[in-house]
C-alpha cells in the first residue's frame, strides 16, 4: 500500500527500519527502486482493538458472518474519519493479518480519532495484551527460528512464493512437521509476581521445560519443548 499504485508501505518495528531498509536495498542496487523511512512525526500507525470481554458482553460486536465481527461496532466508525484518496492510505484502516484478536492497524495521524469512541491506552498496556496473545516483535525476533516464535502461525512465511533467503530450510521443517520448541504465553496465578527474563522453568519431575524470554508483571512470554508437556 502507499500514495500511488507502485508505492509500497512495509509496517516495521522502528529499531529494526534501517537494518530492513539496508536488507532491501541489497536486492535493489542499479534498479530503478527507491528506499525511504516514513517521517514518524507526519505519520504514525495505530492499533485499534476491543478486548474480548468487550466483544463479548456488547452486540454491536458482532454479526452473522464471524470473520466480519471486528469490522463491526466502533471499528465502522473508522469510515467516517478516513480521508484517503485513491492510492492514498493515510488514515486507511486494514486488518492486523496476525491475529483477529489484534484487531485493526491504521496508518494515520493522532487527531484522526474522537475520544468519544475509542479510548487511548498507554504502549504498556498495548503490549501487555501482546503478550497475552502470544504476539512476539522487532528485536525479539532477530536472528531467531521463525517457527519457534510462531512466525508461520501468525502469516509471516509464505509457502508459495519464490525463492528467499533461507527457503530451504523453512520448506523442510514445515512439511517434516518437527517444530520441537515454540513461544506460549503466560499469566501467573499470583497477579503480585513476575519471572524475570531467562528464568530456567521445569516440570514437576524437574525436568527443564524451556525458559521465559519476556516478562511484564505476571504476564510474559516464555520458549517451550512442548513435546515434553507429557512430564
Amino acid at each position: 500500500m502507499g500514495y500511488k499504485e507502485d508505492e509500497y508501505w512495509i509496517d516495521v518495528h522502528k529499531d529494526l527500519a534501517k537494518k530492513l531498509k539496508s536488507h532491501i536495498g541489497r536486492y535493489t542496487w542499479k534498479k530503478a527502486v527507491e528506499l525511504s523511512e516514513i517521517d514518524p512525526s507526519d505519520t504514525q500507525i495505530y492499533a485499534i482493538y476491543v478486548t474480548p470481554k468487550a466483544t463479548q458482553n456488547h452486540e454491536m460486536f458482532h454479526s452473522q458472518d464471524k470473520d466480519k465481527d471486528f469490522m463491526c461496532g466502533k471499528y465502522t466508525k473508522l469510515a467516517e474519519y478516513s480521508e484517503a484518496e485513491p492510492g492514498n492510505y493515510v488514515n486507511h484502516p486494514f486488518f492486523d493479518p496476525r491475529r483477529t484478536e489484534l484487531g485493526i492497524r491504521m496508518v494515520g495521524c493522532r487527531d484522526t480519532f474522537s475520544k468519544d469512541i475509542f479510548h487511548e491506552v498507554s504502549l504498556e498496556v498495548y503490549h501487555r495484551f501482546q503478550i497475552i496473545n502470544g504476539i512476539t516483535e522487532g528485536q525479539q525476533l532477530a536472528d531467531k527460528i521463525p517457527f519457534q516464535y510462531n512466525i508461520d502461525l501468525l502469516k509471516g512465511i509464505s509457502f508459495t512464493k519464490g525463492c528467499y533467503l533461507g527457503q530451504e530450510l523453512i520448506s523442510r521443517s514445515y512439511h517434516t512437521g518437527i517444530v520441537r520448541k515454540r513461544v506460549f504465553p503466560f499469566n501467573l496465578e499470583d497477579q503480585d509476581s513476575m519471572l524475570a527474563v531467562d528464568t530456567i522453568l521445569k516440570g514437576s519431575s524437574g525436568k527443564i521445560l524451556g525458559k521465559v524470554i519476556h516478562s511484564q508483571g505476571p504476564v510474559g512470554l516464555a520458549l517451550l519443548d512442548y513435546l515434553t508437556f507429557t512430564d
